[in-house]
């Protein structure tokens, strides 16, 4: 990339003008002072940081960006160096200090990344690779792109996560110099970091950055807001601060005396923190009483909850506020206790307690944890990583941008609860979390032969909504299988991954028996033999990998029969077409808990009537009543036509409930309304919807209603017709839309949408 050419997400360069050149040369002497000083303390942090590498990457970067200044007016070396100090501040490697410098060279200048690795080593280039692809990130356009970006971006993190912690520091150093460019780069590049940045250095558990690059963010994405919680924090920040010096007093004092060594400190939130509480509880500034938080940093994990003890004798605790991040960690690695207080002066109070260890971890996340050792990433890393790679295999198979954004931000914001296995074992979920989510999470194989979960002894759904310290225990069976209505239940991408994959690989399956079934029929009337050559010479006259792949093209509905015939055409001795049930000898068994059937909501068959099978594009088999009202139009496509059978005799099915609706016609009399569903109730059928009106002298009544089959229907209708005053009863299609019953009771034609 050219020197000039506009980055959008750093701060862009320009070319030396004879004042701005003039303004580098007086800064020289400056910039080398302050690489010396940062130098040193990057060597005071880490005895094994390599000083003459670092000096000659700090002599390239600034050779390679000789002439090259920032639209403040400072030479851009300036800005490498300060990436640099950020990262020296983390005490991070050579390796990615040497990245930090050189961060910016392959980008805006023509040095290609294979100089980096000959100069500096392969982990040097990789890094400096990794943060030039991230820069290419622009979080707008179509939203597939959008997508591909976001994909890459997460791959170049998942190679080497110094990739993105090099990121932030160059982020840091960009928003803290947002000053210098137009409004709407502005709002631009502070709505990424509030979208991209700030979640992602939350994620790696980097809460000092986190802070820093939302409140600088803040003040350029809402600056009337930022404007407003500022100023009023500002005028009471003297009551507030007088009151932090009293409680670090108190809370002191009161370890002191049980011989607890602590550093106690406080703070005002920050203010995106107060914002985002605002807007998230609808609440005004003056309802917002938790301004203050406290931070007791301690020895040792039982002096934390000493110190926890200590705090609830002393001062009045709020109910339901503890939280216990040290026995359950979050899955940025983030351990602490949280209690909330009432101070003397009655001010609600936050209160973290933590170790030395917990509170650098907080701060620094993943950062705090780079250190090689025999050249390999410690265990640490590899933990608070795994989420990438685990993210990326997982959504590799979501194709909607907008579910995959979705998915990313329950990644990136795992608000979590914490469950326990029947042993003990605890397991964390995002919010929202249920019980299939759980079920996963032990493991895939109880997760896809899930039944039922019990939770806290209780008998409970798959899709029941667990709370931390929920005890939960999944029952499975061989035969359970994944349905598609469980991607509505769960929220974890792995849950979502390894349902979508079973409903793939059955969705094949059924498609090549769908297939053969259709072209061995037509096959059979055209007294057609395809040898393997022949089948092989389909395959790849239709553009598919193989025979097996063509048939489940056929059954999927991607090819028609009819094209399939044409192109065999000169081999086809076909006969004409015969008419009613010789033309449907072939029957394909329906198992009731197949995930890749669909039972016609135009007619809402249920087990026991006659069907037939009409073969949707893309959405498996859409099983139909023989009467349908759009039979009619089905069957003008007889390619796509399939007989089908229910699989087991009535007195052994366990599929179901199956929803149809029946409607009953009375005498306007008092109280038949009541008699009549607590008939269908006591017939064993749940009664879904309900609806009912008066006409003239007599009474319509509606019901949508589940039921296991056809037996269990016709009972349900021979009893209702016993109830006095009802006239008649009789079954019609069903849906759930009240205005679409009403129509249905005034004897209007009901029709869903077509097949596809």
């Amino acid at each position: 990339m050219a020197p000039d050419s506009p980055s959008l997400h750093d701060i862009p360069v320009k070319e030396a003008s004879p004042r701005s050149a003039a303004a580098g040369r007086e800064n020289h002497v400056e910039i080398d002072r302050l690489f010396a000083e940062t130098l040193q303390r990057a060597a005071e942090f880490n005895r094994h940081i390599d000083k003459p590498t670092l000096r000659r990457a700090f002599r390239f970067a600034a050779e390679r960006h000789r002439g090259h200044f920032r639209r403040s007016g400072d030479p851009f070396i300036l800005h490498s160096l300060e990436v640099m100090r950020a990262l020296t501040d983390m005490r991070l490697d050579t390796q990615t200090l040497a990245a930090g410098l050189l961060h910016d060279v392959v980008e805006d200048t023509d040095t290609p990344i294979a100089e980096i690795e000959v100069q500096f080593g392969e982990d040097v280039a990789l890094i400096v690779d990794g943060v030039t692809k991230i820069s290419g990130f622009k979080l707008r356009g179509r939203e597939e792109r959008q997508v591909d970006t976001f994909r890459k971006m997460l791959l170049s993190i998942a190679k080497d996560v110094r990739v993105i912690i090099v990121k932030f520091a160059d982020r840091l150093h960009n928003m803290r110099t947002l000053d210098y460019l137009d409004p709407d780069q502005q709002q631009r590049i502070a709505r990424e970091t509030l979208d991209v940045y700030a979640p992602l250095a939350h994620r790696f558990g980097m809460a000092r950055i986190r802070r820093e690059l939302e409140d600088l963010a803040f003040s350029y994405v809402a600056p009337e807001a930022h404007h407003d919680i500022a100023g009023r924090v500002d005028g009471l920040r003297d009551e507030l601060s007088a009151h932090i010096d009293e409680l670090q007093a108190g809370i002191a004092t009161e370890l002191r005396k049980r011989d607890i060594d602590a550093e106690v400190q406080g703070r005002i939130k920050h203010l995106y923190s107060i914002h985002r509480k605002m807007t998230t509880q609808n609440k005004d500034f003056d309802d917002i009483y938790d301004l203050l938080a406290m931070r007791v940093v301690v020895d040792s994990v039982d002096d934390c909850y000493h110190v926890m003890a200590i705090l609830h004798q002393a001062y009045r605790p709020l109910h339901g506020r503890f939280k216990d991040y040290v026995a359950n960690a979050k899955h940025n690695g983030y351990q602490s206790l949280h209690t909330t207080i009432y101070s003397h002066r009655d001010r609600i109070v936050e209160v973290q307690i933590r170790t030395g260890k917990m509170h650098q971890v907080a701060e620094e996340g993943i950062a705090r944890h780079w250190l090689y050792k025999e050249g390999r990433v410690t265990h640490d890393i590899d933990q608070q990583t795994r989420w990438v790679k685990q993210f990326l295999e997982w959504a590799d198979e979501i194709q909607d941008p907008r579910e995959f954004v979705e998915q990313l931000k329950i990644d990136l914001f795992p608000d979590e609860v914490f469950v326990q296995t029947p042993k003990g074992d605890v397991i964390g979920l995002p919010k929202g979390g249920t019980a299939l989510d759980f079920a996963f999470a032990v493991h895939t194989e109880v997760g896809l032969h899930a039944t039922t979960a019990v939770v806290n002894g209780r008998i409970a759904q798959l899709g029941y909504e667990l709370h931390s310290s929920d005890t939960v225990k999944i029952t499975t069976a061989p035969a359970q299988k994944p349905k598609r209505d469980w991607l509505s239940m769960v929220r974890t991408s792995k849950a979502r991954s390894r349902i979508r994959r079973f409903l793939r690989e059955q969705s094949y399956a059924f498609d090549v028996e769908i297939g053969t079934s259709l072209l061995d029929r037509r096959f059979r009337k055209a007294r057609i033999q395809l040898t393997d050559d022949d089948w092989a010479a389909a395959a790849l006259a239709f553009d598919v990998v193989d025979r097996e792949h063509l048939l489940a093209a056929v059954g999927g509905g991607d090819i028609s029969v009819d094209r399939i015939m044409d192109h065999l055409r000169p081999q086809a001795q076909e006969q004409p077409r015969k008419s009613g049930a010789e033309d449907e000898a072939e029957v394909t068994v329906l198992h009731l808990d197949d995930p890749m059937l669909r039972y016609a909501q135009c007619c809402n068959p249920v087990p026991g009537d006659p069907v037939f099978g009409f073969i949707t594009r893309g959405r498996g088999l859409s099983v139909h009543h023989r009467d349908c009202p759009n039979a009619p139009g089905l069957h003008a496509e007889p390619d796509r036509i399939i007989s089908v059978a229910w699989d087991t005799p009535e007195e052994e099915r366990t599929g179901g409930p199956f929803k149809t609706a029946i409607i009953a016609k009375s005498s306007d009399r008092v109280g038949v309304l009541s008699q009549v569903t607590a008939t269908i109730s006591d017939a064993g059928a749940n009664i879904r919807h309900a609806d009912a009106r008066t006409q003239g002298e007599d009474g319509h009544m509606s019901f949508v209603i589940e039921v296991r089959d056809l037996k269990q229907l016709r009972r349900v209708i021979s009893k209702v017709r016993l109830v006095g005053g009802v006239t008649e009863v009789h079954r019609i299609a069903s849906t759930e839309d009240e205005d679409e019953l009403r129509a249905l009771i005034d004897g209007e034609p009901f029709h869903m949408d077509e097949e596809e």
